[in-house]
């Protein structure tokens, strides 16, 4: 027999613009944003339970310490020192560009040196050939030991 399994989503707090800070959502924002409820401390609740969730869990300190604060670092940690929403997207879209710019140096610097491996590669292979033909050669008239390796060291 098989079961349709949904796995509740775990809360999120909401942006407040005005103070830069995580805050937790209203009922209406809970019902929108989590129709079939959701999980928050390890505990789950369902829309039914969203009252509860909002009068006692919201108020408790291991919300408080186990979701807030936790979530709050880490946005104070992506806000950074702007003013403003989008001050920290606008610096969050040039870090972005710069790091794109230096994928594409980096990248270019390894075709750089992939070319340069592989021309490396075919000197040495016709070396080594070379180095084969004259090994016969001088076979042919006197008997020398001589040592065939990579003369390029790759």
């Amino acid at each position: 027999m098989n079961k349709i399994i949904e796995v509740l989503p775990n809360y999120e707090p909401k942006i407040d613009e005005l103070n830069t800070a995580k805050i937790d959502l209203n009922i209406r924002d809970l019902q929108k944003k989590y129709p079939n409820g959701c999980i928050c401390c390890g505990n789950t609740y369902l829309p039914k339970k969203y009252s509860s969730l909002i009068s006692q869990h919201f108020n408790t300190n291991k919300h408080k310490r186990i979701c807030l604060q936790p979530q709050n670092e880490l946005f104070k940690q992506d806000y950074g020192s702007s003013n403003t929403l989008n001050d920290a997207f606008d610096k969050k879209c040039k870090e972005n560009r710069d790091l794109k710019k230096l994928n594409y140096e980096y990248k270019d610097e390894l075709d750089k040196l992939k070319k340069k491996y592989d021309e490396l590669e075919k000197l040495n292979l016709e070396l080594e050939k070379i180095n084969i033909l004259l090994q016969k050669k001088c076979l042919d008239s006197k008997p020398q030991n001589i040592r065939i390796a990579n003369l390029i060291d790759l």
